[in-house]
């Protein structure tokens, strides 16, 4: 994969990312989902509605699909989903943001064989918060996440 092509993906998901958060700044809560609905769809070429009703292992099967671009589109993926979550508990809507957080974990830990020592820092952060709101949205919500995610999640930090 070329280097050139890499960065011009990192640019993208970076405006990408601030235009998510800008309209949440503003509380235009339903154009940020619009927006990540587009990008996840234009990214990936998944529709966040089929993503979110759908088992982690099954996304991942998908997006194994994509080649060398596998891990990249689950980064990309999982950033959407972190904005998608994180809206959903703004909003009141626990199990929404449960979905989200479960995928975006997934993604992440999938990609994570894929990362460079700075990226495991980075990413590594993104996945532990996804971690922590999963087990706090399952303690207030009485949800039991063990048929969800794969041991690991379970394993200590």
């Amino acid at each position: 994969m070329s280097r050139d092509y890499v960065l011009r993906l990192i640019d993208h998901v970076a405006l990408m990312l601030a235009e998510i958060l800008a309209k949440r700044k503003k509380g235009a809560r339903a154009e940020a989902r619009t927006e990540i609905e587009h990008q996840a769809l234009q990214c990936t070429g998944l529709p966040l509605s089929l993503i979110r009703g759908a088992a982690p292992a099954m996304v991942a099967d998908l997006l194994r699909n994509g080649g060398e671009l596998r891990f990249i589109r689950g980064v990309l993926l999982a950033e959407l989903l972190l904005q998608d979550a994180e809206i959903c508990e703004e909003s009141g809507d626990p199990t929404g943001a449960i979905a989200g957080y479960v995928h975006a974990w997934c993604l992440l830990h999938d990609a994570a064989i894929s990362f460079g020592k700075e990226e495991r820092e980075h990413f590594g952060a993104k996945q532990r918060h996804a971690r922590a709101r999963l087990l706090t949205l399952a303690g207030e919500t009485g949800l039991d996440l063990a048929p969800m995610l794969p041991p690991e999640f379970f394993a200590p930090a």
